[in-house]
C-alpha cells in the first residue's frame, strides 16, 4: 500500500480504505451547507453521483473517515449520516471569526 500525502484521500477500493483509514481518526468537516460554499465541491459531487448535501459529502468519505462535523443548518441529516457508521457532532462551521474557528477546532479535538 503506498503512503498518503498529509491530508490526501485514499483512492484505492474501500477495503483497503476502512483499513488505512481506521487506523487514525478522519474528520470531515461538512463543505456543503444547503448549498456549496466554496469552490467546485457541488459539481464534484454531482458529477460523482453523489447529492450535493452534507449527506453527499458524508457519502462520498463512507469507508474512510470515522468523524463528521454537520453544520447546525443541516442537523434534520445527523440521523442518515450517523447509519454510514461515522461519528457525528453538529456544529456551526460557517465560521466568520477567529472565536468561531476555536470553538470548531476545540470541538473536531473532544471528538477524536
Amino acid at each position: 500500500m503506498q503512503a498518503l500525502a498529509r491530508n490526501a484521500v485514499p483512492r484505492s477500493p474501500k477495503g483497503a480504505e476502512v483499513d488505512l483509514a481506521r487506523a487514525q481518526p478522519w474528520v470531515v468537516i461538512q463543505s456543503v451547507v444547503s448549498k456549496a460554499l466554496k469552490g467546485p465541491a457541488a459539481k464534484m459531487l454531482e458529477e460523482l453521483g453523489h447529492p450535493v448535501s452534507a449527506a453527499g459529502v458524508a457519502s462520498f468519505y463512507d469507508g474512510v473517515a470515522t468523524h463528521f462535523v454537520l453544520d447546525r443548518r443541516d442537523t434534520q441529516l445527523k440521523p442518515a449520516i450517523e447509519k454510514g457508521g461515522m461519528q457525528v457532532i453538529v456544529q456551526d462551521t460557517i465560521m466568520t471569526n477567529l472565536e468561531e474557528k476555536m470553538v470548531l477546532a476545540e470541538r473536531v479535538l473532544e471528538m477524536i
